[in-house]
């Protein structure tokens, strides 16, 4: 099993034993603002086969926003992310971000968030991004995202009940073949738990664009409830072994080149 969105909390060995518990055998761990991403490459080397680290870099602050990511790739990083920024998707600074990145053959990891948060808003910006950069691979994550799974959206960022097809992430997914979608947090929960016999349908027509991710890793190994939602929301969709493989292992497999 890949999980494609983890944050490092603490030591490395505190991770590699969160991910022996949970049968996890490769994590991609994402960049958070405050980390150095030299710090975060040092660190996966000691581990190669187990720790995957992706970059990111202050936007606001990098006057050489491609040369840069350009480095940091060259040193290891397999991918751009977590892309949270409170700037908006088509911001020109985020544009170069995705253009080296699809020069490179680096997928970005996108948190796309909704109203008050700020990051990376919105959906419909982010479509048009998508088709703008139809080389670069996007990952998508968040509940300015995940939200969008089933039309008429209330009003809130983890809407509950059952869905209703034909939702945004259904029409990007169709019409953006560089887009995929990351499983991760509570919000990738929600929108898979809510409805699982549309889930079950959903996760069976994309399962080659569908990544697993847990985004849960506590320091304090004394996993809570909360940890365990990415692996039964999975679990209860009973998916068909090549399903279940595909978001688990193998589109991971063929993003990061492993």
């Amino acid at each position: 099993m890949i999980d494609f969105h983890t944050h490092l909390i603490g030591t490395p060995i505190e991770i590699l034993t969160y991910m022996d518990y949970f049968n996890i055998d490769v994590s991609v761990i994402l960049c958070t603002r405050d980390m150095n991403p030299e710090f975060l490459i040092k660190l996966c080397r000691k581990y190669p086969n187990r720790l995957i680290p992706f970059c990111r870099i202050d936007l606001k602050k990098e006057s050489k926003i491609g040369e840069r990511i350009k480095e940091l790739v060259k040193l290891g990083c397999k991918g751009y992310g977590e892309h949270k920024v409170k700037l908006r998707v088509n911001d020109p600074r985020a544009k170069e971000v995705y253009k080296v990145c699809g020069e490179l053959g680096v997928p970005v990891l996108i948190h796309i968030g909704w109203e008050g948060n700020g990051w990376n808003l919105d959906i419909d910006s982010f479509k048009s991004i998508a088709l703008e950069f139809p080389e670069t691979i996007f990952i998508a994550h968040g509940e300015g995202w995940w939200r969008e799974i089933s039309v008429k959206v209330p009003p809130v960022a983890y809407p509950t009940g059952k869905i209703k097809p034909g939702g945004k992430v259904e029409k990007i997914l169709e019409e953006c073949p560089n887009v995929y979608a990351d499983l991760s947090a509570w919000s990738g929960s929600n929108a898979l738990s809510r409805d699982p016999e549309f889930s079950r349908k959903f996760v069976k027509r994309f399962k080659d664009r569908l990544l697993f991710g847990t985004d849960f890793y506590q320091r304090v190994f004394t996993p809570p409830l909360l940890i365990y939602t990415p692996f039964k929301v999975i679990d209860n969709l009973d998916l068909d072994n090549d399903v279940y493989k595909a978001i688990t292992h193998n589109n991971a497999v063929k993003l990061l080149n492993l």
